[in-house]
C-alpha cells in the first residue's frame, strides 16, 4: 500500500502532470513492484515498474541496483522490435522511488502457462521461440547480451489471431565495451557478467566468466526444451543441485524422441556446456529453425499432464495449437 501511494504521488508531479491513472498492483518482488496504469490521453494500458529499497540496504548495493535500473532504462529506450517490451517513459532516478513505464502486454507469462497447461505443441513452441530468437538476433546486433532469458521473462499473447511472444526484463543485461563507451557512458563494471537465474543461466555465467552472445543461445535452448517437454531441463530442490547440473560436464538431457529429429540436433548445438562449441550465429539459427518440418514430431514428446481445466484470460488453445 505504501508503494502504491508513493507512485500515485510521483505520477501527479510536474513531469507527468497526472497523465497516468494508477489501476492496480500486479506483483511485488524483492527489489521492485509492478503496477498497471492507464494513459489518460491515449487510453492505452501501461506497466509501471518501481524500485524499492529496504531501510537496512547497504549503500553500495543500493547504488548498484540504481545503476542497473538506469542501464535497463537506457537499453530499452533504444530498442524497437515487435518481440521486445516497449519503453515509454521514466522518472528521475535520483529520487527515492525510481520507476520506468513500459507498454502493457495483455497475456500470460510462459512460466505461468507451462505450470498451468503443460507443454506447448511443437508448432506453437517453434513459432514462439523463433520470435524470441529474432529478438535475440536484434539485441545482439545492437551489442547487447540479455543474460536472463527464462520463461518468466517471456509474455505470451495474441496478435492478429496468432501467438505472439514478448521478451522483457533487461535488468542484468550487459553491453559490449564499445557500446558502453559510445552510447551509454557507463562505468566498465556495468558491462561485466552478472549472475543470472540458476537453472537457466549458462555455466560460464555461473562461474563468473566472460559472458558472450553464446550464453543467450544456451538459455534460449533451455527454454525451448522446456516448452516442448513441460518441465525444466535443469531442475533441483536446492541451489546446489541446480549448480551441479549446470556446471557438470554431463550434457543437458534431451528426450530420445527429440534427439532423432532435426530440432533435437539444433538444440544440441546450442546446449553445449562449452561456449566455444555452441552455435554463434542467430540468423543461421533462425534460418535452420524455419527449415524444420515438425509434422513427424507432434505427439512424440512426453508432454506434461495439464493440472487445471479452466482457461486463462487469453485464448491459449490457439497458442497451444500454433494457430
Amino acid at each position: 500500500m505504501e508503494n502504491l501511494q508513493k507512485i500515485k504521488r510521483l505520477l501527479n508531479e510536474k513531469s507527468f502532470s497526472g497523465k497516468y491513472e494508477l489501476l492496480n498492483q500486479i506483483k511485488e518482488g524483492l527489489f521492485s513492484t509492478v503496477f498497471k496504469a492507464k494513459d489518460k490521453i491515449s487510453h492505452q494500458d501501461v506497466v509501471i515498474k518501481s524500485l524499492h529499497f529496504s531501510p537496512d540496504l547497504d549503500k553500495v548495493e543500493k547504488l548498484t541496483r540504481i545503476a542497473s535500473f538506469e542501464q535497463e532504462c537506457q537499453i530499452t529506450s533504444r530498442l524497437s522490435h515487435p518481440n521486445i517490451i516497449r519503453f515509454l517513459s521514466r522518472n528521475d532516478i535520483s529520487g527515492d522511488s525510481p520507476f520506468v513505464i513500459f507498454e502493457y502486454v495483455n497475456g500470460i507469462s510462459l512460466d505461468e502457462h507451462l505450470k498451468l497447461y503443460g507443454a506447448l505443441g511443437a508448432e506453437a513452441a517453434i513459432t514462439i521461440m523463433s520470435q524470441i530468437m529474432d529478438a535475440i538476433r536484434y539485441i545482439h546486433s545492437c551489442g547487447i547480451i540479455h543474460c536472463d532469458i527464462k520463461p518468466s521473462n517471456i509474455i505470451l499473447s495474441e496478435r492478429a489471431g496468432k501467438p505472439h511472444a514478448v521478451l522483457l526484463d533487461f535488468g542484468i543485461s550487459i553491453l559490449s565495451p564499445a557500446l558502453c563507451r559510445k552510447e551509454f557512458h557507463h562505468r566498465p563494471a556495468l558491462s561485466q557478467a552478472r549472475s543470472g537465474t540458476p537453472g537457466y543461466c549458462s555455466p560460464e555465467q555461473l562461474r563468473g566468466e566472460n559472458v558472450t552472445y553464446r550464453s543467450d543461445f544456451y538459455m534460449w535452448g533451455l527454454v525451448f526444451l522446456e516448452c516442448l517437454t513441460g518441465v525444466p531441463a535443469i531442475s533441483g530442490s536446492t541451489l546446489g543441485q541446480l549448480y551441479y547440473q549446470s556446471l557438470s560436464t554431463a550434457p543437458v538431457s534431451i528426450p530420445a524422441a527429440l534427439l532423432a529429429h532435426p530440432l533435437g540436433y539444433l538444440l544440441h548445438k546450442v546446449l553445449r556446456k562449452e561456449p566455444s562449441e555452441r552455435t554463434s550465429d542467430a540468423a543461421r539459427l533462425l534460418n535452420d529453425l524455419g527449415q524444420i518440418a515438425i509434422d513427424d514430431l507432434a505427439g512424440d514428446l512426453p508432454l506434461k499432464i495439464q493440472p487445471h481445466e479452466e482457461k486463462p484470460t487469453i485464448d491459449l488453445y490457439q497458442i497451444k495449437q500454433g494457430k
